[in-house]
């Protein structure tokens, strides 16, 4: 984020140092890295502001992170990364979205420090990650390659869409079932590229309607509700989004009569 001229000097005085160092931060423990650059690039301020923040942080609360010149920034120490509690939560709204976060709408669950970061680096340089999953199809874990290219919120829980090398597909992977650690293994294959994921770059289109099942009475409040037009809410994702965007209306029966319980009905 750039800013210039006097809308610069509005937003520098409402910054105080307590939100350069929870930017300076939080960007460190989930990303593991954090950089000058970083600090000029998001507030608009010079070199030797962001010099002082830094040098502030090492006064104020060591330990936390520390110089790494291989990095050629600033990375956390071991054991207070340990012990931090920071949430994922705090770092989207501290830190901000990255754009290959896709969040549909809030969910609850949240995502370990130490899972997000294999994952931000593996998408960021185009590297697979190796973990164990759990699979309904499976009694047990099994080992998986996978190469992310998008972390994706699908309103109830959190999953990464990648390419699989064993199988060659693009797929997605539920975090929670991604059990222990998660293994960046640095090597590229031109078959993960997220362009070939055609489902990703394909949209679809679909309509939603009151449950034929409702009264009259009742399908006018649901098109109320979704603020639909002449009787129909036009809904467009990804094709890999279809059903968790479905699921976002809480649309899980997909017959043209579903439960009445159910007050939107899909026509394609």
């Amino acid at each position: 984020m750039f800013y210039n001229g006097s809308s610069l000097l509005r937003v520098q005085k409402r910054m105080n140092n307590k939100d350069y160092i929870e930017f300076t931060l939080h960007k460190a423990f989930f990303e593991g890295r954090v950089t000058r650059k970083d600090l000029i690039e998001r507030f608009g301020i010079k070199e030797s502001k962001a010099t002082k923040i830094f040098a502030l942080i090492s006064k104020e609360q060591p330990g936390h992170i520390h110089y790494h010149p291989r990095s050629r920034g600033y990375v956390p120490s071991e054991d207070y990364r340990i012990k931090s509690k920071y949430r994922f939560a705090d770092y989207l709204q501290i830190v901000g979205r990255p754009a290959f976060i896709h969040r549909l709408e809030t969910v609850n669950s949240g995502v370990d420090m130490d899972k997000f970061r294999s994952i931000q680096e593996a998408i960021k340089h185009r590297f697979a990650i190796e973990f164990d999953y759990l699979s309904l199809n499976t009694p047990e874990p099994t080992k998986r390659i996978v190469y992310p290219h998008s972390l994706i919120s699908s309103g109830y829980r959190w999953h990464i869409r990648g390419w699989e090398e064993k199988s060659g597909e693009f797929k997605d992977f539920n975090l929670p079932r991604m059990l222990g650690e998660v293994v960046e293994v640095k090597m590229n294959n031109p078959l993960s590229n997220i362009d070939k994921d055609k489902d990703w770059n394909e949209y679809k289109t679909f309509f939603l309607v009151p449950n034929p099942q409702l009264s009259s009475e009742q399908k006018k409040i649901i098109e109320i509700d979704y603020q639909m037009t002449n009787g129909v809410l036009t809904v467009s994702c990804r094709k890999a989004l279809f059903f968790y965007t479905l699921h976002t209306y809480l649309v899980t029966d997909q017959s043209e009569i579903p439960n009445v319980h159910q007050h939107l009905a899909l026509r394609e």
